[in-house]
């Protein structure tokens, strides 16, 4: 296991342990070499419980903090009602990014076909 320091002492540091990587190539698919290079270990971050962790920020960070909270919420009561028709947009946008990187792929016309009926194609279902 190997220990990665993040700066302060009191805060909960990274490790990392090593971890075989089962790959998804299918006998016969791709070539031997391809098939060698996904069968090594990779090495897996194991992520620190934070939520019970205190954080002390220094107080012009903090300070720095508050006034962006709130921007934001200035912002948010200026402009949100504006904003609120894009927010379909943004998560359908988000959704057809995910499904990329899991290769679900589907057309804008599937996915208007799936939105009407379930009996769609079957990645633009999902």
């Amino acid at each position: 296991m190997v220990t990665v320091d993040r700066g302060s002492a009191a805060w909960p540091t990274i490790t990392y342990e090593s971890r075989p990587w089962r790959s998804s190539y299918l006998p016969g698919e791709g070539s031997r070499r391809q098939q060698q290079a996904h069968q090594r270990p990779y090495d897996a971050a194991v992520v620190p419980r934070i939520a019970a962790a205190q954080l002390h920020l220094p107080p012009d960070i903090a300070a720095e903090a508050e006034d962006a909270a709130n921007e934001i919420a200035r912002f948010d009561a200026e402009l949100g009602a504006d904003l609120a028709p894009f927010t379909s947009l943004l998560l359908r946008s988000e959704s057809a990014a995910s499904s990329q990187i899991e290769n679900l792929t589907a057309s804008a016309r599937a996915i208007a076909e799936a939105e009407l009926s379930p009996a769609g194609r079957s990645n633009a279902v999902k």
